[in-house]
């Protein structure tokens, strides 16, 4: 019960329940898969940093935001030294760190956060999209990760023109 692909069975099955509203057995089945993957691969390796990425999700939904906090805080450095630096997964754990931000009230590092995931984000999808047919890269267009929602929200509830202006910036640049 301690291989690597129980892990990723209980990954899915956290996604689940989280999806289906039940964030604390999400949070639990997070844990294990985290605790799995260390077992096998130590703590430095990507898919371990993924379950933490994964687990911050549950933690913030169910109000722990120390502790998502905590996991974003191992979970990037990780990922951006197994990952390139625009991967959809480092993307996706800054829009995560964001979304746990603004959670805690910290609008402004929350804009920040969701500013370089939108960033990261955009500049993939222009580097992917020189190499797929139009068709698949409409489809990714649509389907990545962004921050774009976010920044928005965040402008609007801190209403500084800056924020405004830089969140509009991005929005416009995504669209480009």
């Amino acid at each position: 019960p301690e291989h690597p692909t129980v892990a990723t069975s209980l990954e899915f099955l956290g996604s689940l329940h989280l999806e289906a509203g039940d964030p604390a057995r999400a949070r639990d089945e997070f844990r294990d898969c985290l605790y799995i993957r260390q077992l096998a691969f130590g703590d430095e390796h990507p898919d371990v940093a993924l379950a933490r990425s994964e687990r911050d999700g549950a933690l913030r939904v169910t109000g722990d935001l120390d502790g998502a906090r905590k996991q974003l805080q191992l979970a990037l450095p990780a990922l951006e030294a197994g990952f390139t630096e625009l991967h959809p997964n480092v993307a996706r754990a800054y829009l995560e760190s964001a979304r746990v931000e603004e959670a805690g009230g910290a609008y402004t590092d929350a804009f920040d956060l969701a500013l370089e995931a939108e960033r990261r984000s955009r500049e993939h999808l222009h580097l992917a999209s020189g190499a797929l047919p139009e068709r698949l890269a409409l489809r990714y267009a649509a389907e990545r990760v962004s921050g774009r929602d976010l920044l928005v929200s965040l402008a609007e509830r801190v209403n500084s023109d800056d924020m405004v202006r830089a969140g509009w910036n991005s929005v416009i640049r995504s669209r480009a």
